[in-house]
């Protein structure tokens, strides 16, 4: 069949408004939920991150300056499981850590350095007992300071 002059045609394109507008908010709606989870894995690193800070800092107890003939801070308080880490600062002289005459000696093992430390040496022990421990500076006998240490 042949058209007429008269004769026109139309063609329509079939809408896909539907489909379209699904695809659309499913990628809005993964879109939304892409940053939420992230942002949510952001909050959980983050805390993460200050927990294991906060894990590390547990760790060290503290630090022990030694300077002009004494300890600073001269008594300090760690927690089980922690570490002093002590400091010779003095540029006059070294110094010798080692454990006190009283239950320090017996109590903790492998406690004090074996040569003394120069300016800038460090030396570090982790305390596994409680209890209330004295030590002295070997070289500068007068030179004490005490470390408690509790749950």
């Amino acid at each position: 069949m042949q058209p007429t002059e008269n004769q026109s045609y139309q063609y329509q394109q079939p809408t896909h408004d539907v489909p379209h507008t699904a695809w659309k908010i499913a990628g809005l709606s993964a879109l939304i939920v892409a940053l939420i989870v992230g942002v949510s894995l952001g909050v959980v690193l983050t805390r993460r991150e200050a927990a294991n800070q906060a894990s590390a800092a547990t760790a060290t107890g503290g630090t022990v300056t030694m300077s002009l003939g004494s300890f600073s801070p001269n008594t300090i308080r760690v927690k089980k499981g922690q570490s002093i880490t002590w400091v010779n600062q003095d540029s006059r002289r070294t110094c010798q850590i080692m454990a006190a005459t009283d239950n320090a000696s017996q109590s903790l093992p492998g406690f004090g350095t074996d040569d003394p430390l120069a300016k800038g040496e460090t030396y570090s022990y982790v305390f596994q007992q409680t209890g209330t421990f004295h030590y002295y500076d070997a070289v500068d006998s007068p030179t004490v300071g005490t470390v408690i240490v509790t749950q």
